[in-house]
Formats: structure tokens, sequence, C-alpha cells
């Protein structure tokens, strides 16, 4: 009888809601994120900037769909971590998923905008969520236009926004 393999593809899923703490810290070879239940590490170029192109994606979306209510907020001293992830030679082919639910449609009912990456996936339920998660992937690429030769963040932000802004509404910025 033939040997029996299997293989097991583990997905991680954080859904946050309201202001939160999360920081970035840089080393060496690497900008990792710390985000409530996540330590996510970003070891190259290619997975920083693929990263950051689905926020600014996530961050044309949400000003879209959020209204000004906030879901119940929570206070953590430091980001517990329950999950590490690791991006590291990011396939020019994969392209993240971001999705956007109106209130009327979120189980907040203030908006929702989802931001999977591969395995892992962020779920923002709220404009204040949805506003922390940004800085902090603006941040961790800035951080990492210092470790690798990359466009300052104040050059490829609105270059890559008008890009994404064009093909998902055909009007520029928004």
């Amino acid at each position: 009888m033939g040997k029996r393999t299997s293989t097991h593809e583990v997905s991680l899923a954080v859904r946050l809601v309201g202001w939160h703490e999360a920081t970035t810290e840089r080393t060496d070879s690497a900008v990792q994120v710390l985000i409530p239940g996540a330590a996510i590490t970003l070891s190259d170029r290619r997975a920083v900037s693929a990263v950051f192109r689905a926020w600014i994606e996530a961050r044309l979306v949400g000003r879209k769909v959020f209204n000004d209510q906030g879901a119940r907020s929570y206070l953590a001293v430091r980001p517990q971590i329950t999950a590490a992830v690791h991006f590291q030679d990011w396939p020019y082919e994969f392209q993240p998923v971001i999705t956007g639910k109106g209130p009327l449609y979120s189980p907040s009912g203030c908006g929702q905008v989802i931001v999977q990456m591969r395995q892992f996936t962020v779920v923002c339920d709220d404009r204040a969520a949805w506003e922390v998660q940004y800085q902090v992937w603006r941040h961790a690429y800035e951080l990492a236009a210092d470790l690798w030769e990359l466009y300052p963040v104040h050059i490829y932000e609105p270059m890559i926004a008008e890009r994404i802004a064009d093909r998902l509404f055909g009007d520029g910025p928004g």
C-alpha cells in the first residue's frame, strides 16, 4: 500500500474594531508589524510593496463604505500575539483581495473593509480600526523604504492610489 500524505493550508483572520494599538519594528533584514492577534514579518521589497498596495486600495474602498459611527473600541497595553505570519518572495502574479461592505450590509453597522493577503486576512469593522491599520502598514512601508531601495512613501502612495482608483472607480483618487 502506498503512503498517504496530506497537506494543510493554514490561514489566519484578525477582526478589528475601534482604535487599537499597532506597532512596527525594523531589524537589519525585515520589517515587523504587530497588531492584536498577529505578528507579520515582511522580509523583502516585493512583499512590503504588495502589502502596502493592498492597504492603499483598502484606504480607497474604506472612504466609500464607512460611516462615521464607531463600534465599541478596546485598548491593549501591547498587542497580544496569537499567531505569526511571514511574507517573503511574494509572487508577482498574486494580488491581494480587497472587499468592502456598506453600513447596511456589515455586521457592525458601520461598514467593513476586508484585506486578504495570501492566507492572512484583516477585517476592519469600523472607520477607527481601518484608519489604525492603514497608518501601521504605511509606516511599515516607510521603514522598508529605508531598508531596501523603494520609492519614498510620499511618491509611491499617490502614484499607486491613482492607478488603483482608476481601476476601481475610473475617477482617480477619491
